[in-house]
């Protein structure tokens, strides 16, 4: 069995970076746990496009991240309508649910949440989000929501032709929106995630000395500062959840 619970108790921050409650109770057990708090639009869009992903084309697995913590959700198809949810973290838990549940859960928990996004402007940080958010629940249900998120002008995506041109895009990219709008940290940090998984799935063990001479000392600094945080910051979180 498998339930999701939220998304409800939307915040911002003065940046527009949205948060919220979102998790799952698969096979009684709380996931990531009970009243969990998270970056919700990037969440729920990637739940919702892996969704559709398995119902309608025949993807065998699919893997969602959530932005705070190392807690992963993997979703795989059976050959029996069903699908197997496994919550990925601190001990495994699993749940099977069926296809259509599942699609049904995802459509009644994103009205609340696209009712909200409705106050999304271009200078938000969410934008990008909201735009997949809403191209995700619309291919999941196969309508067409009345929801405009308000735009100056349609974001546009890049053709390269080599490596060299993408990395100097990436460089200099600032959001899909508005050029002069709120730098889309959170998108950056999701594509970076993407980028990194490419390389877990994808490289050999030759393929990381490769990776490791790519970076500068200051971009390696830059990442063991930040993994830092997140041991910091889990270390307190479990400290706070010890009885």
């Amino acid at each position: 069995m498998v339930e999701i619970i939220g998304p409800h108790s939307f915040k911002t921050s003065t940046k527009r970076s949205w948060t919220g409650v979102l998790w799952l109770r698969i096979d009684s057990t709380p996931f990531p746990c009970e009243h969990w708090d998270d970056f919700v639009i990037p969440i729920f869009a990637a739940l919702c496009a892996a969704a559709h992903r398995i119902a309608n084309f025949g993807s065998g697995s699919e893997r969602v991240y959530f932005m705070d913590g190392p807690y992963t959700l993997r979703l795989r198809s059976a050959n029996n309508d069903q699908v197997h949810v496994t919550g990925i973290g601190r001990g495994d838990v699993s749940g099977v649910l069926s296809i259509e549940s599942l699609l049904a859960q995802l459509l009644a928990a994103s009205e609340p949440l696209l009712s909200a996004c409705g106050s999304v402007t271009v200078g938000d940080c969410n934008y990008s989000d909201v735009l997949r958010l809403i191209q995700a629940v619309e291919a999941t249900s196969g309508d067409q929501f009345g929801i405009e998120v308000e735009s100056h002008e349609e974001p546009t995506m890049h053709t390269f032709a080599n490596f060299d041109d993408l990395e100097s895009f990436l460089v200099h990219w600032n959001n899909f929106g508005d050029s002069q709008g709120a730098y889309d940290a959170l998108g950056m940090c999701m594509l970076l995630a993407s980028c990194v998984e490419n390389l877990r799935i994808s490289s050999l063990e030759p393929d990381h000395e490769v990776f490791l001479e790519t970076l500068s000392t200051d971009q390696k600094d830059f990442l063991v500062n930040l993994l830092r945080k997140d041991v910091n910051k889990t270390s307190c979180r479990e400290q706070l959840r010890e009885p």
